[in-house]
């Protein structure tokens, strides 16, 4: 399955998850995660930094699954919103045990697919240090010790 699909895809997608025309600019900062007893829950802030209104679709990647077949990253949610322009937003997701598939994951929030290991870092992406993940992708990560 090797760069067969997005979740296996070691480079940049031609036309990634969420790809299209917009005359709005958005950035993403103050990833925050938090393992629970029921999975985890990631929260992000959206700004939309253009004069124009806009729709943007925020989407979250994990990335860490274990096994030689197991994908790069897999797409564990996404949210369409509107927002005007200068507006910021914060937008949650919870994730099940079952999205979480291993002890130690990558979380990655954006508006498209996280880049590959050997790909150029998208330009609407942000990475943060510590436990979870310009206009910038959110990465970092999410460990069982995390709890």
């Amino acid at each position: 399955m090797k760069n067969r699909t997005y979740r296996y895809l070691d480079g940049e997608p031609l036309f990634p998850f969420g790809f299209g025309l917009s005359y709005s600019t958005f950035e993403y900062s103050d990833l925050r995660t938090e393992r629970t007893p029921k999975g985890a829950e990631i929260r992000v802030a959206v700004r939309n930094a253009s004069a124009r209104d806009g729709d943007e679709v925020v989407q979250l990647y994990v990335a860490g699954g274990s096994g030689a077949g197991a994908p790069i990253r897999s797409l564990r949610g996404f949210q369409r919103i509107h927002l005007r322009a200068g507006e910021r937003r914060e937008v949650s997701f919870s994730l099940g045990p079952d999205d979480l598939p291993a002890p130690r994951v990558e979380i990655s929030v954006g508006g498209g697919q996280p880049p590959g290991e050997h790909a150029v870092r998208q330009e609407h992406f942000l990475a943060a240090p510590a436990m979870c993940g310009s206009d910038e992708r959110q990465d970092g990560h999410l460990s069982q010790e995390d709890r």
